[in-house]
């Protein structure tokens, strides 16, 4: 499936807009600090709850957990580096790894058989505020939209 998410602007929206290919809004991503702690919940475009998304304090390097159902089910921890963007993913699916150049938005997610589960690309789309991503058939889209809203988050803080 194919997707066009809305870039995080840093102090200026609580809300992350996701669309379909037909540019329709199918999930929202709302943001709120709340005692010095960012808490995100992904929700459908009918309101419905699908996950939070929680930054785990105190922690040496910023990690966020992504909860389904009451349960983490994945973790994403921004790696300290001088010379590019990386990030650590564990999930329920496994380690799951990053390729290229993620602060442009050019890169790609494999699972630990070296499948693409996601290609993120800022040219897919023609609009400026918006990102693309191509999202294998198999994959789980919800968490992995998830992880992508949590990178941009990550780069922009």
């Amino acid at each position: 499936m194919i997707y066009e998410i809305e870039k995080h602007i840093p102090g200026l929206q609580n809300t992350i807009d996701i669309f379909d290919e037909d540019g329709e809004t199918i999930y929202y991503m709302d943001s709120k600090l709340f005692l010095g702690q960012r808490l995100m919940t992904l929700y459908s475009d009918e309101d419905e709850k699908i996950a939070e998304i929680k930054r785990v304090i105190p922690s040496f390097e910023p990690k966020f957990q992504v909860i389904i159902d009451g349960e983490v089910f994945g973790e994403l921890t921004k790696e300290f580096s001088f010379f590019d963007a990386r990030v650590h993913i564990i999930s329920e699916y496994g380690a799951i790894i990053s390729e290229g150049d993620i602060i442009n938005l050019d890169f790609r997610l494999k699972d630990m058989e070296d499948r693409v589960i996601a290609i993120v690309d800022d040219l897919m789309t023609e609009d400026e505020d918006t990102y693309g991503v191509e999202i294998a058939e198999d994959a789980d889209d919800e968490f992995i939209l998830c992880l992508l809203i949590i990178m941009d988050v990550l780069l922009n803080e």
